[in-house]
């Protein structure tokens, strides 16, 4: 949906809604920094919004974020970016729990594995009601896809994509094939590293942030393979400060970013471009 279609009724109802299943029983108030008796409009609520737009060569993604939390966990987004689609803008909720690594010998590793697991089902069950309510989600951000894409030549290359938000990963998916790619998803790490030992990808397109196996765990798995290593690895992540979290993959990408910017980092790690003599 474009921001000039977005209310601030529908704004309203999509914060309502995010707390009324981020804290059922008892919701807590609007945050009180927003002043919507000094918002003329939605844009003017949004301004009010934490920015975390970012530019990846050269083109600006809109992102905006208010951080609400849950009951469990202080950290949780709601978010309304601009993704794949130019100005065209969808209301998610970031869990922003990838940040935190534990190793599995650790003792609070298990804890805050089924932290993980409930802020996915609170982000699942938020994003249900605001579907229920025809407000703006990436279920539409498919179907707008669809309709935007045409069908290009077969063959270009097989991707993995790697994502637990179905509705992005099917998104993603339509795009890419669209444009001529054998693509394949899996919504979990483990079935992610069956997937690729039973037919070997090109690229791997990999989400950061998922419960259970995250997408570090997948990245070092298939490169520590004498038959994955060759694999290219683009990890995609919310946040700008989880890219240095590891070496291995292939290349980063954060979210939101326009489908053009996907498209040239697939082509580039299908097609890298030669060494220089001074590289070799």
């Amino acid at each position: 949906m474009r921001l000039n279609e977005i209310t601030i009724p529908m704004v309203q109802q999509a914060i309502d809604l995010y707390l009324e299943n981020a804290y059922p029983g008892d919701p807590p108030a609007h945050p009180q920094n927003l002043r919507y008796t000094d918002a003329g409009s939605a844009a003017d609520l949004i301004d009010q919004f934490d920015d975390e737009s970012h530019y990846t060569e050269n083109e600006l993604s809109h992102r905006y974020i208010l951080r609400l939390g849950n009951r469990s966990y202080p950290h949780m987004k709601l978010v309304l970016e601009e993704y794949l689609v130019r100005e065209e803008f969808f209301f998610t909720v970031d869990s922003h729990d990838g940040m935190v690594k534990l190793k599995s010998t650790s003792p609070d590793y298990d804890a805050w594995q089924q932290l993980r697991i409930h802020n996915a089902e609170v982000k699942a069950t938020i994003e249900t009601a605001w579907q229920a309510a025809n407000l703006p989600t990436y279920r539409d951000l498919r179907g707008l896809m669809a309709e935007q894409t045409e069908a290009q030549k077969k063959g270009r290359g097989k991707i993995l994509i790697v994502d637990d938000e179905r509705d992005v990963a099917d998104t993603t998916q339509t795009l890419l094939k669209a444009h001529g790619f054998e693509v394949d998803i899996a919504y979990n790490g483990y079935e992610a590293l069956e997937k690729i030992a039973e037919n070997k990808p090109d690229i791997v397109l990999q989400d950061i942030m998922m419960p259970g196996m995250d997408g570090y765990e997948v990245c070092s798995k298939i490169k520590r393979n004498e038959q994955t290593k060759d694999v290219a690895v683009l990890l995609v992540t919310a946040g700008t400060g989880e890219m240095i979290a590891t070496r291995e993959a292939d290349g980063f990408l954060a979210k939101p970013f326009k489908q053009d910017i996907l498209l040239t980092f697939i082509n580039h790690l299908l097609n890298p471009p030669p060494l220089e003599a001074e590289d070799i």
